[in-house]
């Protein structure tokens, strides 16, 4: 609950309490890799997508590359096009591989 409420901290979107019943409710999927989380939720109009919405934690180097091999795989199963990702300006450099939509 504390990394959840830490990621939000810069994307009012959404409440930790929104996202812990989400989870709940499995509208949103939780992963957890090293000393970090992602959250996601599918979206997409024609086509189905893994958008991850929130990632936070500590040491990103270091469980940045599992966590987007299990993001992969999670997205591959569910049928979806592509991996997005919404993250703030700084996270962005150590995001290789996606796509910039600016």
């Amino acid at each position: 609950m504390a990394l959840i409420k830490r990621g939000l901290e810069e994307n009012p979107s959404y409440t930790a309490e929104d996202v812990i019943q989400g989870l709940a409710s499995g509208y949103f999927q939780l992963f957890e890799e090293g000393q970090g989380i992602a959250i996601t939720k599918f979206s997409g109009f024609r086509d189905k997508r893994l958008l991850v919405f929130l990632l936070v934690g500590e040491n990103l180097e270091q469980w940045k590359a599992r966590m987007d091999a299990k993001l992969s795989a999670f997205a591959i199963t569910n049928g979806c096009s592509c991996v997005e990702a919404y993250c703030r300006p700084g996270l962005k450099k150590s995001l290789t591989g996606y796509r910039d939509w600016e």
